[in-house]
């Protein structure tokens, strides 16, 4: 077996399945603020104090609004918040069993079931207690990272409100069951970016409605000096993480002269505090890592106001590091397509790969370093996310660990629009269907433009309800356009409970879900899980 090189930058600039599916990322769409209608919705008073949306870095109140990490909400196996570490702590407060609380607007507090074999939900919060019809609903808007989103439309029934600074939203009234839509509108490198997004069957009343972006993105130049060190030695690797609340990005194979000039790229304030974490390593007789020679840790600002670069300078000396196997069994009946994958986490954000390898058996050990606050994942992934992709993790490991067991999920299976005749040309009647894989847990479809040369818009549905037909989005504000070609393909994240449960004040996107190609975690999502997306489906909107 020999490892896998390869230079990888891990920012956080655009969706997921959007990208990872033929990747409408190029000319933005006439959907402006304006045109949207934005300006003539009045924002809503912050939520009560029975929902989360602290904001950190928040503040401008606009469509690329401040950011937030909201508190509250259970891991994926009813322990400390992987956002917050707070345990057990529900959205308004003290901890309670998910879906207790009869009262209006009361939330739950522990979240879903573990995610041990690689289904669960990573830290989705439970559902809120019951409420009848008529309660009023008090939510957030967050993006993938947990920022909190300004100025985005949302509407629950009649009820058309905007988010404030804080991403916050309020409805007097709402049903008993209800559906939330919002349009989320952005720049990305110069281009318009429009998405829709609908959540299907709520009951709580604390919504957080989370989305992949909303946020422009900004850049800044970074030099990373090592300085030369000795400890870096022909027959071993220096690696260079990054990471902070609002970015992790990684440089492999840095030489000991070091880089100038490294784009460094997020989707947040101007300005962001990160720590870069430096590891020499040298490989064993088997390719993969199995020495750790030394590390090192550097604060770095970065602002994209600044034409100066930011340093990240290194004091890379000989290191005793201790290190220990991570071992188990990945169960799968084929190996065709098939990748292991193991990665350092660190307290900071930060994320760095030690190894990728097409296994051949289902029983694998791998070396890890001890670093103080520092765990590991693996992950087994099957597929590729252009056709059909799914994978599974397990976090939090420590080296020396009990031996581990995961289970790579079944993507969606047979999309296809009853009936099937209005594949060229669908309409608010036509019915988008399709088979559930392992798991008959709530699924994201998403809708995208299959001519990203002309236009870069997606509809993203958070439902149960399958099959489903067009919802309309916060009152047509976002609409499929007519005519247009695009892609529909089926996500889930892990195995929620419910689509409350998938509104739980920390998100429920799983950790890998916002890489290119789906094989790297980021952002404050920790725990057990599993992503999967499923093959596509091209249909045309009726003109």
């Amino acid at each position: 077996m020999t490892q896998t090189s390869k230079k990888v930058r891990l920012s956080q600039a655009g969706p997921r399945s959007v990208r990872l599916a033929f990747l409408a990322a190029l000319l933005g769409v006439s959907a402006c603020a304006s045109l949207l209608g934005i300006e003539d919705l009045h924002e809503s008073p912050a939520a009560d104090a029975g929902a989360s949306g602290s904001s950190s870095g928040a503040g401008n109140g606009t469509a690329e609004g401040g950011k937030s990490n909201p508190s509250g909400g259970a891991s994926a196996d009813g322990g400390a918040n992987p956002m917050t570490g707070d345990a057990g702590q529900a959205p308004g407060g003290g901890a309670s069993v998910a879906g207790a609380g009869g009262a209006s607007g009361a939330s739950g507090g522990a979240s879903g079931a573990s995610g041990g074999s690689g289904g669960g939900s990573a830290g989705s919060s439970g559902a809120s207690g019951a409420a009848g019809a008529g309660a009023g609903v008090h939510g957030h808007v967050i993006d993938f990272w947990g920022h909190a989103l300004g100025a985005v439309p949302v509407q629950i029934g009649e009820a058309l409100v905007k988010t404030d600074q804080d991403g916050a939203f309020a409805v007097d009234s709402a049903t008993a069951q209800y559906d939330a839509s919002l349009v989320v509108s952005y720049t990305d490198n110069g281009r318009l970016k429009t998405r829709g997004w609908v959540y299907q069957g709520l009951t709580r009343r604390d919504p957080t409605l989370q989305v992949y972006d909303g946020l422009a993105t900004v850049s800044a130049s970074l030099d990373i000096k090592p300085n030369s060190p000795a400890t870096l030695t022909d027959v071993r690797t220096l690696t260079v993480a990054l990471g902070g609340t609002d970015v992790s990005q990684t440089n492999y194979d840095v030489s000991g002269a070091g880089t100038d000039g490294t784009s460094v790229d997020w989707q947040g304030p101007a300005t962001t505090q990160t720590t870069a974490h430096a590891l020499i390593w040298e490989k064993g007789g088997d390719g993969f890592p199995a020495k750790f020679i030394a590390y090192d840790t550097q604060s770095v600002a970065l602002s994209s106001l600044l034409a100066t670069h930011a340093q990240a300078s290194f004091a890379l000396t000989a290191d005793t590091i201790a290190v220990g196997n991570i071992a188990g069994t990945i169960a799968g009946a084929s190996f065709t397509d098939r990748s292991n994958s193991v990665f350092l986490r660190f307290a900071s954000g930060a994320v760095m790969q030690l190894l990728s390898e097409q296994p051949t058996t289902a029983s694998f050990t791998y070396v890890v370093p001890s670093i103080a606050t520092v765990t590991a994942t693996v992950a087994a992934s099957q597929g590729d996310v252009n056709t059909e992709y799914a994978i599974a993790h397990k976090d939090g490991l420590l080296p020396g660990a009990a031996p581990i067991n995961l289970a790579i999920p079944t993507p969606a299976k047979a999309l296809a629009v009853s009936p099937g005749a209005d594949v060229d040309k669908v309409s608010a009647t036509t019915q988008f269907t399709f088979m559930a894989g392992g798991s008959t847990a709530p699924f994201v479809a998403v809708l995208t433009s299959g001519d990203p040369f002309t236009s870069d818009d997606s509809l993203y549905v958070v439902s149960s309800k399958a099959p489903f037909t067009l919802p309309k989005v916060v009152g047509g504000m976002y609409t499929l356009k007519a005519g247009a070609s695009y892609i529909f393909r089926v996500e889930t994240h892990g195995a929620p409970a419910s689509v409350d449960a998938m509104a739980g004040s920390t998100g429920f996107l799983d950790a890998f879900s916002a890489s290119d190609f789906g094989d790297t975690p980021s952002g404050p999502r920790s725990g057990d899980g599993s992503y999967t997306l499923s093959s596509v489906l091209n249909f045309k909107v009726a003109p």
